[in-house]
């Protein structure tokens, strides 16, 4: 899928944001494409930062990181006076 540009922003015009933060098939996607890329790099510095974005795509982490993100409340801080 190729995203479209909208307002000078490349996202894909099919779904809107919150759908596509939980969207495994979706990051999926976006990983496989960040590892197509990095296989093309010849730059092992340029390389080795594709191969973490690739990372940070994998449905895993995205989803894992945002469901803690939001599902998390803050943890209080205890102050003690003395």
């Amino acid at each position: 899928m190729c995203p479209v540009l909208v307002d000078g922003s490349a996202m894909p015009v099919t779904k809107s944001m919150p759908k596509l933060i939980g969207d495994e098939r979706y990051w999926a996607e976006r990983a496989e494409e960040a590892r197509a890329v990095c296989d093309s790099i010849r730059n092992p510095e340029c390389r080795r930062i594709m191969g973490e974005i690739a990372l940070s795509y994998d449905v895993g982490s995205v989803i894992e990181g945002f469901n803690s993100a939001t599902l998390t409340p803050p943890k209080q801080e205890v102050v003690s006076k003395h």
